[in-house]
């Protein structure tokens, strides 16, 4: 928006001083209002007389030389400001709106140049995530089928299958298909050891709730893996410390990251109430899971309390 500008030595100059700070005040407003309306220093007839002693008051800037009146524009009768337009005075209408046409033209143009910054960077960080993808499927044989951001994990908790065969796993010298070894691990991970009851201290209640990995390998065959215990990093692999930049991989890190850390409150909450679920009517304690082993109360051994760490 354009300005009215007031010289600084216009305080003291003979003319304002002559017309009074009524008038002087008068003319700034004035001056504002061309501003405002692009007129190039024409105030209009109506405009003077809707102010108060209107008249008056243009009379004494005519008399000190600071207005012209007989002044007409399109038509209509006012008062021309004395050398409005002019190098160090006031920019005129054309300047202004090709100031304005020139600034539009550089903000499209900025506009645009970021629309193809972010398109550039979002297609480089497609392409580096698929040749990602690639490489740790050549180096590890295995291909992620699970969400996103988990690939790290699966890697590392598939390392075990550098014994396996080309369509099975050798179990005591016999290739046995994958798919039989999942099941064959399911099984064993919830049944209790030969001599070891439900209620030995060593014995550990199977959590449901354990958070596994479905993975495919590269022979089509299909296994459970852990979750990682490490949380994945927010960022890519080219940004490990992140970066201000529009990164099409990084946002997929931190959506892997956010997905991760409420997959572990989940399970902590599911570990929580399992463990309360089998505590509450176990017949060795109170509800709270306290016995009295003759030496005062304490915690049952035969509840594993780590589920609640």
């Amino acid at each position: 928006m354009p300005h009215f500008r007031v010289d600084d030595a216009f305080h003291s100059h003979p003319k304002a001083q002559r017309v009074g700070d009524e008038a002087v005040g008068f003319w700034v407003r004035a001056g504002s209002f061309c501003m405002a309306y692009l007129t190039d220093g024409f105030v209009p007839d109506w405009w003077v007389k809707k102010q108060p002693k209107g008249l008056a008051k243009a009379k004494k800037l005519v008399e000190a030389e600071l207005w012209h009146d007989g002044a007409e524009r399109d038509g209509e009768k006012g008062y021309q400001f004395h050398e409005f337009v002019g190098p160090g005075r006031q920019d005129s209408k054309e300047q202004i709106e090709a100031d304005r046409k020139a600034s539009r033209e550089r903000k499209a143009k900025s506009r645009a140049s970021q629309r193809e910054s972010r398109q550039a960077s979002q297609g480089e960080s497609r392409r580096d995530t698929a040749g990602g993808a690639d490489e740790n499927e050549l180096e590890t044989g295995v291909k992620n089928t699970n969400t996103k951001g988990t690939t790290d994990a699966v890697h590392m908790a598939l390392q075990s299958k550098n014994g396996a065969q080309k369509n099975g796993h050798e179990t005591n010298g016999q290739n046995v298909p994958t798919s039989d070894i999942t099941k064959m691990s399911r099984r064993d991970s919830h049944r209790p050891s030969q001599g070891e009851s439900r209620r030995s201290p060593g014995y550990t209640q199977p959590n449901p709730t354990h958070g596994s990995t479905s993975v495919e390998t590269s022979h089509g065959g299909v296994a459970l893996a852990d979750a990682q215990e490490k949380p994945p990093s927010p960022h890519c692999s080219r940004h490990p410390n992140g970066t201000d930049k529009p990164c099409h991989a990084c946002g997929a890190a931190n959506d892997a990251r956010k997905a991760w850390d409420t997959e572990q409150a989940n399970t902590a909450a599911a570990r929580r109430r399992a463990f309360w679920t089998q505590t509450r009517p176990a017949t060795c304690c109170d509800p709270n899971g306290m016995t009295d082993l003759g030496n005062g109360v304490t915690r049952c051994p035969n509840h594993d309390w780590s589920a609640l760490e």
